[in-house]
């Protein structure tokens, strides 16, 4: 895994670059909404620590 942050991802945790992404999300509340984000992190974090 090593090698593949080093290529993929310049050994940063994550793969994210400074862009954004702008979608509507109706019916839910800004809490609901920043659970879901954190969400998504730790999952990813958890696939990324796993070795994936």
């Amino acid at each position: 895994i090593p090698d593949l942050a080093a290529k993929y991802f310049d050994n940063k945790p994550y793969f994210w670059t400074g862009g954004y992404f702008v979608a509507s999300c109706g019916g839910v509340t800004i809490e609901q909404l920043k659970k879901y984000v954190e969400n998504q992190v730790l999952r990813y974090l958890v696939w990324f620590d796993r070795g994936a």
